[in-house]
């Protein structure tokens, strides 16, 4: 299902490039805030900014599966603002807009590659690995302490003297 998705999203990115280069509709702009590389879990804001009188703004996310998320303008509005939280290795890859104004779709953007990192706060692996072996240490610990107690119950005592009186 992959290479469909990807062979989609191909073909509408060709489609609509080959119907923007016959307007003359100019290309939107597109950033992320706090940047294009950001760490698992976290939260990211895309921004594309249009020409004022734009009717609709897409912005497409080509990564494992192809989606996109369209918003209406209010007014004047120029800069569009999509917030994605929690970002995940999902929701990482290459994201583009692109918006309609007269009925004509303009040219996409530029591509914004976003990058997801596995953040140190994240990551437990090291962490979880260092308790297990503290835990080993701790049980092996008291076998010996157990194994020991055990052993001397077992040994013989020496013959019990019994007090001697004095007459």
């Amino acid at each position: 299902m992959g290479l469909v998705a990807t062979l989609l999203g191909l073909v509408v990115l060709m489609e609509q490039k080959i119907w923007a280069q016959s307007g003359l509709l100019p290309q939107p702009s597109i950033w992320a805030v706090p940047g294009a590389v950001i760490s698992t879990g976290s939260d990211v804001s895309i921004f594309c900014r249009t020409p004022p009188g734009v009717t609709t703004l897409r912005l497409y996310h080509y990564g494992p599966y192809m989606k996109w998320f369209e918003s209406t303008p209010e007014e004047a509005q120029e800069v569009f603002e999509f917030s994605l939280q929690y970002m995940t290795h999902i929701s990482a890859g290459i994201y583009y807009c692109e918006y309609t104004k007269g009925g004509e779709w303009s040219q996409i953007s530029d591509r914004l590659e976003l990058v997801v990192t596995v953040s140190s706060t994240s990551n437990y692996r090291l962490e979880n690995s260092i308790r297990l072996i503290m835990a080993i240490i701790i049980v092996l610990s008291l076998g010996v302490v157990l194994l020991d107690a055990w052993k001397s119950r077992r040994e013989p005592m020496g013959p019990l003297e019994s007090p001697k009186m004095r007459t």
